[in-house]
Parts: C-alpha cells; sequence; structure tokens
C-alpha cells in the first residue's frame, strides 16, 4: 500500500472529460473515492482535510531549559518558537513573512563571537550592558547596513524581553546598552533617485519589446496600476455577489484592490488576506483601452486556467506564485533586452 506522508501525495488531476479537478481518495478508504471539483483549490483543500483525518499525529515540544542555565542561543530557540505561534494565531496579526524575517535574524545572531566567545553559548544571567554593547558592535560590523543591524538588534530585544517575563533574568540588558544612530536620511533619498531611473519610459519600452506575447500585458498592468506583486496574483474578476474579494470590473473599468496573496510557513501555505495596510484598500480606475485589452486577455484562456476566477493564473487556475511575475516575466524580459543585471527593475519599483 503507497505510504502517505503530507497531503501532496494524495493523486489530483485535471479530468478533460468532465472539465474539473477529481481527487483520488481511495487508499484513505474515504468515501466518495473520487471526489471531482471546479478549481484545483478546492481539490487541494479536500487532500488535504483527507490527510487530516488519515494522519493525527502531534508534534512534541521542547522543553524549556533550566533557569539558572539557559543559554542566549536557548533563549533565541524559544524567541522563535513564540512567534511561529502568533502565524496560527487568528486573533493576533502577525504574518509568515514577519516570522521569515525572525527565522533569518535569530540565525545569525547565532553566529556572532562576542569578547572572543560565541554570543549563543554565553548564560543568560551574565549577560550585562558591556556583553550587549560589545554584541551590538559584532553585529553592526556583520551586515552592510544599519538598518538590518537594527532590524536584527529589535528581535535580540524582544527576546530578551520575553526573558525577563519568564523570569529567566532581572531586566533587559539591551534597554542599557548605548547605540549610535547614523544619519542616513541622505543614502535613503539616493537610493530612491536610483530606483526611479530604473523604471524609465525607455527602459520600460525596451523590456516590453523583450518580452514574449502574453507576459506584455502583464507589465503593462504593473506600470499602468501600481498593484504590488501580491496584489497582482489575487485580483480576481469581479463579482458584485462577492464585493469584499474585490477584483477586476471590466464594464466599469476599475480595479477594486480588497485582498493580497500572503506568505505562510511554506510555499505551499500561501493564503488570500487583507492588502498590507489599510490604504491598500482602494479602488483604482483604469482606462477604457487597458480594460478591453484585459478583457481580451480573460476571454481566451481556458476553462481549466479559469477556474478559480483569478486574473492571471497558473495553468491549473490556481493562485500564481508572486516570484514568477519577477523571476519568469520582468527578469526574463531584462535579460533578453541586454540590461545591466543592476539596471533591471523589481516588480514593485
Amino acid at each position: 500500500m503507497k505510504q502517505f506522508n503530507s497531503h501532496k501525495d494524495i493523486n489530483i488531476k485535471w479530468r478533460s472529460d468532465r472539465e474539473k479537478w477529481q481527487v483520488n481518495l481511495t487508499a484513505l478508504g474515504c468515501s466518495p473515492a473520487r471526489p471531482c471539483f471546479d478549481t484545483k483549490d478546492q481539490a487541494t483543500k479536500a487532500a488535504k482535510e483527507a490527510f487530516d483525518k488519515y494522519q493525527s499525529e502531534g508534534v512534541g515540544v521542547k522543553e524549556v531549559p533550566e533557569q539558572s542555565d539557559i543559554t542566549v542561543g536557548e533563549l533565541l530557540d524559544l524567541y522563535q518558537a513564540k512567534q511561529k505561534e502568533r502565524v496560527t494565531d487568528p486573533d493576533d496579526k502577525y504574518g509568515a513573512g514577519s516570522y521569515g524575517n525572525v527565522v533569518t535574524n535569530v540565525r545569525q545572531l547565532k553566529k556572532l563571537v562576542v569578547l572572543d566567545m560565541s554570543f549563543a553559548k554565553k548564560k543568560l544571567e551574565l549577560v550585562g550592558k558591556e556583553v550587549i554593547e560589545a554584541a551590538w558592535v559584532s553585529l553592526r560590523s556583520s551586515v552592510p547596513t544599519f538598518r538590518t543591524a537594527d532590524d536584527r538588534w529589535q528581535d535580540l530585544s524582544r527576546a530578551f524581553y520575553m526573558g525577563f517575563q519568564r523570569q529567566f533574568i532581572g531586566g533587559n540588558p539591551c534597554d542599557l546598552a548605548e547605540r549610535k544612530r547614523p544619519d542616513d536620511a541622505a543614502d535613503r533619498i539616493k537610493k530612491v533617485i536610483s530606483s526611479v531611473a530604473k523604471v524609465s519610459m525607455e527602459t520600460l519600452q525596451t523590456i516590453l519589446d523583450h518580452a514574449p506575447e502574453q507576459d506584455k500585458i502583464k507589465i503593462m498592468f504593473a506600470c499602468r496600476t501600481g498593484l504590488r506583486q501580491g496584489e497582482t496574483v489575487a485580483l480576481k474578476i469581479y463579482r458584485k455577489n462577492d464585493p469584499n474579494a474585490g477584483g477586476i470590473d471590466f464594464g466599469a473599468n476599475k480595479i477594486y484592490v480588497r485582498q493580497a496573496a500572503k506568505k505562510g510557513l511554506t510555499r505551499s501555505d500561501r493564503y488570500i488576506g487583507n492588502p498590507k495596510s489599510v490604504s491598500g484598500i482602494r479602488t483604482i480606475p483604469i482606462d477604457a483601452g487597458l480594460s478591453d485589452e484585459l478583457k481580451t486577455y480573460w476571454d481566451a484562456l481556458s476553462k481549466r486556467m479559469k477556474g478559480g476566477g483569478f486574473l492571471f493564473p497558473s495553468r491549473d487556475g490556481t493562485m500564481l506564485d508572486g516570484t514568477n511575475l519577477r523571476e519568469r516575466v520582468l527578469y526574463r524580459a531584462c535579460e533578453a533586452a541586454g540590461l545591466p543585471r543592476d539596471e533591471w527593475p523589481t516588480w514593485h519599483e
């Protein structure tokens, strides 16, 4: 009998005769054994639910070290675990993207060498003002920009505050540290100027001239609407009976931005949620010419691709991976155009 280690081991295929997605649940003993669905997302959800019933083993929790013996590294591990729990808390607006930053920051913090010793191996109770300031010097020298170092410092400070809350230590040593904050306003302005230079009309036309026909409309859409990458892949065709989902209304020549793609703990756990901020919930008017072009593009898609209702779907009709817009659409056109790598604009730019 086939072993199922995750829902991904369950076979999902497109049935051309029925124009539906079929999930094979025979080996799991489910009834119906081969249910069919209109979209691949619905089929995948059914596969996940079936797998959860098939296998429901718990995950062990790492024991908290003794208070007197806890090290900086162990505290950082506990802090990371706490942030991971926040991702699954429906009442905590904390996304997997933020957790991903924590994972990176913790990994780098544990690599620091402070006063000729591994920072991660230092006993928490022995970390005072001198050690924590030395940690900042080590951290600052390990990254090229102050903002990156400061971002990691903030996670370090939050970890020590958690240690204080759990009574591992009597206070947060990061509060005692004296740090200099450089004036980087001029550098930030120059960075914006450099970014703007990458999206001149001449450069954009060059990129469009070297993009395949099926990709031109996606690049033009980005230029003429300003939607973020996550908003673009989550955009659907507008339905009046589901206004909260937003979408593109070809008849009204408007785009109602109401949702965006969000990162999960893994790429397969992506989901659709609210835009990045409240101001991201907006309505964007588009000219009739662009609206007609998008309608023509949409009408030409196969029923399989239209299944999920996404304006720019994957070939299976599911939500497109946002990195595909950057890597397979924009950057391939930049490369074909012969643009130097440092002149390639990002999708957001």
